[in-house]
C-alpha cells in the first residue's frame, strides 16, 4: 500500500468514527436524558445501551399531542364454539410448553361453564388472540375469515376490556396480562412497546396484591395452589424479561420472593 493510499484509508476511518460518534453516545454517564430508541430500549439512567443525540430525541414533557379520547368498547368478536376449541388446541400445542398456564381440560371445563367460571372473558379473548397469531395451518373460521383477522379483533377487544378489569386483582386478569404482554412483544410494533412493559408490571403487581406468592396460599398439594404458583412465576418472568429486553426497570422486588 502506498503512502497516498494509506492516507486515504486513515481519512475514511476517521470519517466513519466521527459519524459513529455523532449517531450515538454509548455512555450513560455522559448523556442521561430519557428517551426511547427505535429498538424499544429505554434510554434512562438504568440503561447501558447507545443513546441518540439530543436533537433526535423527542421531548418527554413539552411535545405532547394526540391525547386519547373516550371510545366505546368495540363490538365483541363472534367466535364459533368449534373455532374456540381449535384455538385452545393451537395455544396448547404452540405456547403452553413455554407459558404453562393450567391443564387444558381445566380451560375447557371453564369455557363450557361460563356462569361458574373463574376465567373471565378477558382471559379467553387474550388467549384466542395469542393462539390466532401462531396459527400456521392457514385454516379459515366457520364464517370464512382468516384466524389472523379474528385474532386482531380479539386483541383489540381485550386491549379495551382490560381497563375495566383493574378494579381488583384476579388470577384470570394476571394471566390475561401475561398473554397480552407476550403477544405485543412478539409482534414488536414500536407503538406498543411501552404498553407491553406497563402490562407486564401491572401483572406482577396484581399478583403481589393478590398474595399468591405467599406459602400460606400457594401450596403444591392442591390444584389451586399449583395455579397460584404458576400464575405468580409467569408474571414474574414476564416482568423481568420485558424489562431486560427493553432496558427498563422492572416492578420486581426480590425481597418478596
Amino acid at each position: 500500500m502506498s503512502i497516498a493510499q494509506g492516507q486515504i484509508v486513515n481519512a475514511c476511518i476517521m470519517k466513519m468514527s466521527q459519524k459513529k460518534i455523532n449517531e450515538s453516545i454509548p455512555s450513560t454517564t455522559v448523556f442521561r436524558k430519557p428517551g426511547l430508541l427505535k429498538s424499544g430500549h429505554y434510554t434512562g439512567e438504568t440503561s447501558f445501551c447507545g443513546y441518540l443525540p439530543s436533537l433526535e430525541q423527542p421531548s418527554v414533557v413539552l411535545a405532547e399531542e394526540n391525547f386519547p379520547t373516550f371510545a366505546p368498547i368495540p363490538k365483541e368478536p363472534f367466535i364459533d364454539t368449534n373455532d374456540k376449541l381449535y384455538l385452545i388446541d393451537t395455544y396448547y400445542d404452540n405456547m403452553n410448553p413455554f407459558y404453562p398456564l393450567m391443564p387444558k381440560q381445566e380451560v375447557l371445563s371453564q369455557l363450557h361453564n361460563p356462569k361458574g367460571s373463574y376465567l373471565s372473558p378477558l382471559f379467553f379473548y387474550a388467549l384466542f388472540a395469542r393462539a390466532a397469531h401462531v396459527e400456521t395451518a392457514g385454516r379459515l373460521t366457520t364464517d370464512n375469515r382468516s384466524f389472523q383477522s379474528l385474532g386482531a379483533e380479539c386483541m383489540n377487544y381485550a386491549s379495551t376490556l382490560v381497563n375495566y378489569y383493574k378494579d381488583k386483582p384476579r388470577i384470570s386478569t394476571i394471566l390475561a396480562l401475561v398473554i397480552m404482554t407476550n403477544h405485543l412483544e412478539q409482534e414488536k410494533k414500536h407503538q406498543d412497546l411501552t404498553k407491553a412493559w406497563l402490562w407486564a408490571g401491572e401483572a406482577f403487581r396484581m399478583a403481589l396484591d393478590l398474595g399468591i406468592h405467599r406459602a400460606v396460599i400457594s401450596t403444591e398439594a392442591n390444584p389451586t395452589g399449583q395455579l397460584c404458583i404458576r400464575t405468580f412465576w409467569l408474571a414474574y418472568i414476564a416482568d423481568c424479561t420485558i424489562s431486560m429486553t427493553y432496558g427498563r426497570p422492572s416492578a420486581t422486588e426480590e425481597k418478596v420472593l
